[in-house]
Parts: C-alpha cells; structure tokens; sequence
C-alpha cells in the first residue's frame, strides 16, 4: 500500500493533474480529517488548557481564596468549550463508532453524566451556603443564639453532602488512568478527565471546613488535599458566633459581620462561574450524544 505524507490532506497539495481523483485517494483524504493528531490545533488547544490548569493546581496562591478557585473553574469551563469544539470537527462520528465496542465511548458519556450530576450538587450546595451566611448575618445582629446554632448545624450538613461527592470524583480518575487509549484523541480526553478531577476536588475541599474533611478522613480513611478550605471560609469557622453574641463586644461583631458578608458574597460568585462549567458538561455530553 502506498504510504501518502500528511500534507496530502491540505487543500490542492494532490500532484496527480486528473481533476477526478480515485476512490483510493478520496477515502485517505477523508480518513485524514477524520482522525485529528496531536499537531491538529484543537489537540493542541485541549493540551494546553490541561497544562494550565495542572500548573495552577501545583501553584496555589497563599493563601487559597474564593478568586483563586474562581480562576480554576474559568479555565475548566474553558477546557470542556474546547473538548466540545473537538467533538464537532468533521467526520468525528466515525473516530467514536470504532471505539463503541470497546466501551470507550460509554465510559466518557458515564464520566460526563457523573461530572454534571456532581456539579449539580455543587451549585445547590453553594446556594445554601449563601443563603445560611446571610441568615447568620441577621442572627447576629439580632443576637439570636438559637438561630446561630441552626447556622452552624446547617452548615456543616451542607459540607457533608458537597463531602459525598469526593469518593465519586476519585472513581472517575481512577477509570481513566486505567483506560487503554490508542490515539492521540483518546490520550488528551483522559488528560480532560484526569484533570477535571483533580480541580473540581480541590475546589470542592476548598469550600468545607477543615473540621468537616477531617471528620471525612477520619470516617472513610481519605486522602485529602493539603490546601484544604480557603481563607474566607476558614476566618468564619475560626469564630465562636455564639460566645460573640454572649460578650457582646462591638468591634468583635463588627469584623465577624464583615467576614460573613465577604463568605456570602464568595458563595455567590463561585456559584456563577460553576454554572458555567455546569452547562459546559452538558454541552459536552449533548454534542457527544449527537455524533454518535
């Protein structure tokens, strides 16, 4: 069989003066585009948006706040726009039905289906969270011990259900590691799961007390990230609420108010930007779905 460079897929680069190639030539030329390397720029997109956000995994800001997880999902939602841009090149659906008996395919839209189901949960953790912060505001300023003491037991049931996700994660990137992958395309969509992974627990710690992880370690032996919750959360859980309500200091409240206001005001902007990824996934999978 005649072996054709890969410049034999660019427009006009055929030598052969007959306007009317042959079938061979034809099904090359298809085959070419069909089957994306590691040099087409999507590929190349896709791997550099893994690198970055690997890079700003291993180099937190010191200390971690809601801004720096904030920059990490931005860049995860930019990954999967990319991953579903990848998904729409021309002929794709053939690249994807060589792969359905191996269960490939399958295994993506499970790990898709998965992220979303995680986010959803996210969002609607995040979104208590805000509304408990702001609730404690009004306890505080009432000076209603009771109502606090809801707050805190509220809160840390919250941190528990965005805690169940983890186990979850961790199985995904398992899968993946384990996968056998064949091709350029196969190896970056690993690199996309892989690292989906490793940002969405980060930020999810990230949110929860470290009394609640370490009640998760304790419980089910987990590793947890080092990085742990960040600043805003962890000034508020510093806080007897109840004991400042009680010694009725004024400067005390103060700086307490503010650090609940600053927490809301975290939850809501994380929520925003984890809608982005949220619909991101969905994109993803819907555009996977549609190929296949």
């Amino acid at each position: 069989m005649v072996s054709y460079p890969r410049s034999v897929s660019l427009p006009n680069s055929n030598p052969n003066p007959n306007p009317n190639p042959t079938t061979h030539e034809k099904s090359h030329h298809v085959r070419s585009t069909s089957l994306p390397c590691r040099s087409h720029p999507i590929i190349s997109q896709l791997h550099h948006h893994v690198h970055s956000l690997q890079t700003w995994f291993s180099k937190p800001s010191e200390p971690t706040t809601s801004a720096w997880l904030s920059q990490g999902l931005t860049s995860l939602k930019s990954l999967h726009h990319s991953l579903d841009d990848l998904l729409h090149l021309p002929r794709f659906d053939d690249l994807l039905s060589k792969r359905k008996s191996s269960g490939w395919v399958h295994n993506l839209l499970e790990d898709l289906l998965l992220f979303i189901d995680a986010y959803g949960t996210f969002r609607s953790s995040l979104m208590s969270l805000k509304e408990l912060h702001s609730s404690a505001q009004a306890a505080m300023r009432r000076r209603d011990e009771a109502k606090l003491g809801f707050y805190v037991k509220s809160r840390k049931k919250t941190e528990r259900e965005v805690l169940k996700l983890l186990p979850v994660l961790r199985s995904i990137r398992r899968r993946a590691l384990n996968a056998v992958v064949a091709s350029d395309v196969g190896e970056v969509l690993r690199e996309v799961v892989v690292v989906t992974v490793d940002v969405s627990v980060l930020v999810f710690e990230g949110i929860v007390t470290s009394s609640s992880l370490m009640g998760l370690k304790a419980r089910f032996g987990l590793g947890l990230c080092d990085k742990r919750e960040i600043r805003e959360v962890r000034e508020v859980a510093a806080e007897d609420l109840r004991g400042v309500v009680k010694k009725m200091e004024g400067d005390v409240m103060r700086r307490v108010l503010e650090r609940l206001v600053v927490l809301e005001d975290c939850m809501g902007e994380l929520e925003r930007v984890s809608e982005g990824v949220f619909r991101g996934l969905i994109n993803t999978r819907v555009s996977l779905l549609n190929v296949l």
